[in-house]
């Protein structure tokens, strides 16, 4: 599930718990982009008062719950939240507004494990920001702050999926890197294509 500053989208997975397998769920070596200050964990993002924590507590799951499913057409189960953040809690990132009490306007859910037996890989399951938080940053800090979790934990490459026809989602995610592996036909329920987008981990070179 994808929902970023300019769109709402949706990147689905089928996990290997029982219970999300009833879900439906550039590299190229070219410079990528620019170095910036994204708010690590428990940082500020660039004077916004956002700050950046991982996933600690059952009331963090519900927060994150209610602000994904407001996006979703397709929602998930308490259940595939769970698979995610408790198996996970480091990789589930919550922006958070101090001035606004803490309160999560932001929130990715990652998992990382081994593709083939041979190489880590990490995923990024889901992505939302509050609407009124768009346009600033929080969706793209989010995803440059997993992956860099991702590769500082040994991951090699980052999956994701995300619709075809979702040209904002797809623009992002090649901002930062990701290239198109493949189209999956008719992959969401209500019949649209989607694309899994990977990055290579050895090209990032943004944030490092």
């Amino acid at each position: 599930m994808y929902c970023d500053e300019e769109t709402t989208s949706r990147e689905g997975e089928r996990t290997e718990d029982k219970e999300s397998s009833r879900n439906r769920k550039t590299f190229g070596g070219r410079r990528l982009a620019k170095k910036e200050k994204t708010g690590g964990e428990g940082e500020e993002m660039d004077g916004t008062g956002i700050k950046f924590r991982h996933f600690q507590q059952e009331a963090d799951l519900h927060a994150l719950k209610e602000l994904i499913t407001a996006d979703l057409s397709e929602p998930y189960s308490i259940y595939t939240y769970r698979y995610f953040v408790y198996r996970w809690p480091e990789l589930c990132i919550l922006a958070t507004d101090e001035e606004k009490e803490n309160k999560i306007v932001g929130v990715i859910v990652c998992k990382m494990d081994t593709h083939k037996r041979q190489t880590n890989r990490g995923y990024i399951g889901m992505l939302a920001v509050l609407p009124s938080y768009r346009k600033k940053r929080i969706g793209s800090s989010l995803v440059q702050e997993a992956i860099r979790r991702m590769k500082a934990k040994g991951c090699e490459e980052v999956v994701l999926e995300t619709e075809a026809s979702n040209g904002a989602a797809l623009s992002l995610y090649q901002r930062l890197g990701f290239i198109r592996d493949k189209r999956l036909q008719r992959y969401y329920l209500n019949g649209g294509d989607a694309f899994r987008l990977k990055l290579i981990l050895t090209h990032v070179n943004y944030f490092y």
